[in-house]
């Protein structure tokens, strides 16, 4: 498996995040129920806005897609809009 980000500080209240990231395992080590996952995937991105010095947005959209021993595979979309305040 790994993980890895990005951040992109568009202005000094904008930012862009981007991420992704895999969990696999070793095929030949798992059961062979074709209902076992064989491997997660995960990437998405967001922006976040800062309003002032205690209020922060953002929205994000994200995807997993799951893949299984028997060949199937599920997508799973993932969206979020957020605020925040800081203290």
């Amino acid at each position: 498996g790994g993980w890895a980000q990005v951040k992109v500080r568009a202005t000094s209240r904008l930012t862009f995040h981007a991420f992704g990231g895999q969990q696999d395992d070793r095929n030949a080590r798992l059961d062979r129920d074709a209902n076992r996952i064989a491997k997660n995937q995960n990437y998405g991105a967001n922006l976040m806005y800062r309003w002032g010095a205690s209020v922060v947005t953002g929205i994000e959209a994200s995807r997993v897609r799951t893949s299984y021993l028997g060949g199937a595979v599920r997508n799973n979309p993932h969206y979020d809009i957020a605020i925040g305040y800081l203290f």
